[in-house]
């Protein structure tokens, strides 16, 4: 069978071999992509890939679902209330044409979940067959294609992402684009530079990360030519040749050019980077170098297996899980295997080995020609043979030189922009990104790169050590899949990283169906992990009822969602009732994985105002019968987010010596008693309050907890109400309140609410 393949491969013409060997890469890494996430191809509607629990993978199924939703009946815009009910939330996205462009024609056609699992499964044999191309156009081996094709496409980082992020996963994008860069270094011409614009243009197109990732692929490929270009002419020191000449010149024009009129024809998708949601009224964080910081790199992210490796589960999986910060493992996988490093050390080693020799040098060659490393092509003239070898050394080399370059530079931007040393916070090179790309805030994602650039040096590290030691086809096809085998065993994972069937959903979300869809419900709990909310919208496509939940950060709804996270409250059936929703569905499983400890949903310690519809073993639904509130207290500024606690009440941190609180009133003016719970972590001290600047009083408030009460006179629509505290504030760990590190709090406060009368 080896010998029929290799009949194969080596007739006919190099085109025609490469469309061949093109075909088996897919078929082969297409049948390895079946198999990893097996038994997701068995039931494309049902299943999920899932190493976890459903993440954002979940919430673009459900993106594209409301989609055809909205088509079918009529709606238009790119606001819907059908989501964070009554405020709305924007779905002005970034839809990127080569990957959610195409995700949504596909799920127009064959539904979201099968079009989704589709692209997940495809995106394994796209980035081995492109990488595979690229390792080909380099070296002209094979089996040094095949391994590096094999190693990129399986890594750990793609892996842990495709179930996630299918934009992200097009990783094929990275080969693509060095393909053209390659072909425009070989050919330096306006048609080669057209087609960096083109692989460009498909790269930013795809995800916004690859534009960023593919100009720096750009920079390291021109300074590894410009490496061994001087290395080659003996010039490599200081005072040499001139770096600008005018051939030079004319290289670096066209590449600017090729890379602005991309930039030109990709501006309609970069200006929606620039969009800003008109009802975000705070700032959410989402952008602060705080948050970049947790969405870093680390150093133990190369070197520690991903969790539920098949043979390193037993330790890194809880590893993992304690040192990923607020990012999520999936952010957090940089491992690029053991394989992976040694041959990208073989690689450079013997590259720079054989630098060293003054002669006898053994030929580079390709292997396209039956996988015979160095064999002259049939019929060519010793003169243009060697002329062939020479040139096949040169990009050899100057891939080499290209991943280590963008290797280091890649993993350099992939640490925090800050490291705190003591008490100071210093900042690294990578803060350079703040500057060249502000929005770009998941440096960890910088590790894809990485993986990249020690892909193509594991290939060629392959091919070399072939060539030094001259291996026969057979040994060195033996000795592929062995080392395919080890790298399997390194990096693949086991479940729970298999398909899961993800439609049998809680009862009570199935049963939501039988009552009016006009009726606005709620999900609950509203706090937790970030993969809540995403499954609450997944939720929906079972009853297609608009939901309170999913507001969007730093809006309106966000602020309602602050002091409606405590279904215990007494206020917060009347809160709900307020806002037109009709049934609040529980799911206590969800509650124990709520952030930042689980608790358990106890339904005695429901307050009057809701009514008990139906009870499942997973699950409630309650209908909301209290009398509507009109009054609205809100956390506004300097408090931290909402988290519930062990006693199930939401608290908050007064992270100022001041803090205010929005009150909305949405009936006509009213004297009502206003009360909200205070736990003063420190020494006695003064609280005092103030209504749009009026003093209402103060009072002495002891160490523990304590309910504060006062009388308010509320004429207009919306009135801030300041509480102040005098006494100094005490250091506490932020995972209390869902911080990094440790902070200063004044107060906590919880349950802010107005009495009945007041209703």
């Amino acid at each position: 069978m080896a010998s029929a393949l290799r009949n194969i491969t080596r007739s006919g013409s190099p085109v025609r071999r490469v469309l061949i060997w093109s075909l088996l890469v897919f078929i082969i890494f297409s049948c390895l992509a079946i198999l990893l996430t097996y038994p997701l191809v068995s039931n494309l509607s049902h299943d999920y890939f899932n190493p976890t629990t459903p993440h954002d993978g979940v919430g673009t199924i459900a993106l594209y679902w409301y989609k055809d939703y909205a088509r079918q009946h009529g709606l238009s815009g790119t606001r819907t209330n059908f989501w964070a009910y009554p405020w709305g939330y924007d779905l002005h996205d970034l839809a990127d044409p080569l990957s959610g462009g195409v995700l949504g024609l596909m799920s127009s056609a064959l539904g979201p979940q099968v079009a989704f699992n589709i692209l997940v499964i495809l995106s394994f044999p796209l980035a081995g067959l492109l990488m595979f191309l690229l390792i080909y156009y380099i070296t002209g081996s094979s089996l040094a294609s095949l391994l590096g094709g094999l190693i990129y496409a399986f890594s750990p980082w793609h892996t842990a992402r495709v179930y996630n992020q299918i934009s992200l996963s097009m990783i094929y994008v990275l080969p693509l684009f060095l393909i053209a860069v390659v072909f425009f270094w070989r050919r330096r011409s306006i048609v080669s530079g057209l087609a960096v614009t083109a692989a460009l243009v498909v790269a930013v197109y795809t995800d916004y990360h690859f534009g960023v990732f593919c100009g720096l692929i750009f920079i390291a490929w021109g300074i590894a030519a410009l490496i061994n270009h001087r290395v080659e002419t003996g010039h490599l020191r200081r005072g040499a040749r001139p770096l600008l000449t005018r051939k030079t010149a004319r290289t670096v024009l066209i590449a600017v050019l090729a890379v602005v009129l991309a930039l030109a024809i990709a501006a309609p998708l970069l200006k929606n980077l620039l969009y800003k949601d008109p009802t975000v009224i705070a700032s959410s964080g989402e952008r602060s170098i705080d948050t970049t910081v947790n969405y870093s790199s680390r150093m133990w992210n190369y070197v520690v297996p991903p969790s539920y490796a098949l043979i390193w589960r037993w330790w890194t999986t809880d590893y993992v899980f304690t040192h990923e910060n607020k990012a999520g493992s999936h952010e957090m996988t940089a491992y690029p295997g053991i394989v992976t490093y040694a041959l990208a050390f073989v690689a450079i080693f013997l590259t720079f080995r054989r630098r060293r020799k003054k002669s006898g040098d053994k030929k580079e060659g390709g292997d396209g020609e039956g996988d015979s490393a160095g064999e002259p092509e049939a019929g060519k003239a010793p003169v243009e043979t060697d002329a062939a070898v020479t040139a096949r050394a040169r990009v050899v080399r100057t891939a080499v030189y290209f991943g280590i370059v963008a290797g280091i530079l890649a993993f350099i931007l992939s640490m925090p922009p800050l490291v705190t040393v003591g008490t100071v916070r210093i900042p690294t090179p990578s803060i350079i990104m703040r500057v060249i790309a502000p929005l770009f805030r998941f440096y960890s994602r910088w590790a894809l790169v990485v993986t990249f650039a020690l892909s193509l040096l594991a290939s060629i590290g392959f091919y070399l050590l072939r060539l030094k030691r001259s291996w026969s086809p057979r040994k060195a096809a033996v000795i592929c899949l062995v080392i395919i085998a080890l790298f399997a065993i390194d990096v693949t994972v086991v479940p729970p990283l298999r398909a899961k069937d993800i439609t049998k959903v809680p009862k009570a979300v199935t049963d939501l169906a039988r009552y009016p869809k006009s009726e606005p419900v709620i999900y609950y709990p509203m706090v937790g992990q970030y993969f809540i909310p995403l499954q609450y919208r997944y939720y929906q496509t079972f009853n297609e009822h608009p939901m309170l939940n999913g507001v969007a950060t730093g809006t309106i709804g966000d602020f309602y969602q602050g002091v409606l996270k405590d279904i215990y409250a007494p206020y917060t059936p009347h809160m709900l009732s307020g806002l037109g929703i009709k049934k609040a569905v529980v799911i206590p499983a969800l509650y124990k994985q709520i952030l930042p400890v689980g608790i358990d949903f106890d339904p005695r310690m429901m307050p009057p105002g809701y009514k008990l519809l139906e009870k499942a073993s997973d699950s409630y639904i309650y209908e909301i019968t209290a009398s509507p509130a009109t009054l609205f207290p809100l956390y506004y500024t300097n408090f931290s987010g909402s988290l519930v606690l062990e006693d199930g009440k939401a608290w908050n941190a007064l992270l100022s010596p001041s803090g205010e609180l929005l009150i909305q009133n949405k009936g006509g003016p009213a004297t009502a008693d206003f009360s909200i719970t205070v736990n003063n972590p420190g020494k006695e001290g003064t609280l005092s309050m103030d209504l749009d600047g009026t003093p209402l009083g103060s009072t002495r408030i002891a160490p523990g907890e304590g309910t504060v009460k006062v009388p308010l006179k509320l004429e207009g629509k919306e009135q801030t109400l300041t509480i102040s505290w005098d006494g100094r504030p005490v250091s506490e760990n932020g995972k209390v309140v869902g911080l990094s590190g440790h902070i200063p709090v004044y107060l906590f406060l919880t349950r802010p609410q107005f009495n009945q009368t007041g209703i």
